[in-house]
């Protein structure tokens, strides 16, 4: 499912980059190449983010910057 349509960043590529230490929307954003556009996807974002550390035992910042 697509989390960015500006980016064109989907789910897996979300829960990819936290599997390689993102903990922000920012690194999702870096760890694809581009940058943010609009931000209205950060929310779904750190969703995902959150949901896959709990999965793996780790954190995220429940307010981490765009």
């Amino acid at each position: 499912m697509y989390v960015c349509i500006c980016n064109a960043i989907n789910d897996r590529c979300v829960k990819a980059a936290a599997a390689d230490g993102a903990r922000r929307p920012l690194d999702v954003y870096r760890a694809s190449g581009c940058n943010p556009q609009c931000g209205k996807c950060a929310r779904q974002i750190r969703e995902i983010l959150r949901d896959h550390s709990g999965h793996q035992g780790g954190t995220v910042a429940p307010h981490g910057l765009i």
